[in-house]
């Protein structure tokens, strides 16, 4: 709805309760023939304002609650997007704490892998620091 349909809308709403108040304190004079009919006239076109001030109205109120929707539902996504974020840290973290528990084990049994031999072709041989029998000494 661009501005200039807004601003008719609104003059329509300020005519709308301009007509109403002169209706309620009878300050208009209406033509002494066919005095019934133009009231008539007169009340449709102020039930027309009527109902399109309404109309604009109600309008705005979706409007409104649309764009309350969309702001919830792009802070939800924000909010999954961040607890997405922070689960996957967490999960590196752990994975990270499993590693380093295992390097430290790997270290610290590192001795006891370096003295137990490991009989490969019938020559027996020291693994290196990543177990590797083929870059291990030969003894």
């Amino acid at each position: 709805m661009n501005i200039q349909q807004i601003l008719n809308e609104l003059m329509g709403c300020i005519v709308l309760k301009i007509l109403d108040s002169i209706i309620k304190y009878k300050q208009i004079k209406f033509f002494q023939e066919n005095h019934d009919i133009n009231i008539l006239i007169f009340a449709a076109t102020l039930k027309k304002f009527d109902s399109r001030a309404k109309e604009f109205e109600n309008k705005r109120r979706v409007q409104i609650n649309q764009e309350e929707s969309r702001r919830i539902q792009r802070s939800n996504k924000k909010n999954i997007l961040k607890k997405k974020k922070e689960s996957q840290l967490k999960y590196q973290e752990v994975y990270k704490n499993q590693f380093e528990k295992q390097r430290n084990h790997i270290s610290s049994s590192s001795f006891f892998n370096s003295i137990s031999y490991i009989k490969n072709s019938g020559i027996w041989r020291i693994p290196d620091q990543q177990n590797d029998v083929t870059k291990s000494t030969i003894i």
